[in-house]
């Protein structure tokens, strides 16, 4: 599947759907690093299908950022907006380890509302 992005106000939204692939969001956020390392980055996680989900996909994706940057990007924000237990556990586990190797601000929301007020102050 395709994974819709696009930028309004200086943030970058990016928005995962269900049968978007680990592989894929990897393959999307090399081909878009440039872009993603220089705003704050929205995704809507919403409608993604974490089942499949465990501590070793996390660790690989985190072991993917590690390796996009070595750049201070600590003025920049990554918020995911999720909205169900299981994505908001999983998000939760990825943003506080991730955070570490990307040198980002994450914070993983319930309200998308709050995610936004978030990026914007």
């Amino acid at each position: 599947m395709a994974i819709t992005n696009y930028l309004e106000s200086e943030i970058v939204f990016i928005i995962l759907k269900e049968g978007d692939t680990r592989s894929e969001v990897m393959e999307f956020v090399s081909d878009q690093f440039s872009t993603l390392s220089q705003h704050h980055v929205f995704w809507d996680m919403s409608e993604y299908d974490f089942r499949s989900s465990n501590a070793e996909t996390v660790n690989s994706v985190v072991d993917t950022l590690s390796g996009f940057t070595n750049r201070d990007l600590s003025n920049l924000k990554r918020a995911f907006y999720v909205d169900n237990d299981l994505g908001f556990g999983i998000m939760r586990m990825l943003s506080s380890t991730a955070e570490q190797a990307e040198r980002a601000m994450f914070r993983v929301f319930r309200d998308k509302q709050e995610a936004l007020e978030w990026l914007k102050n």
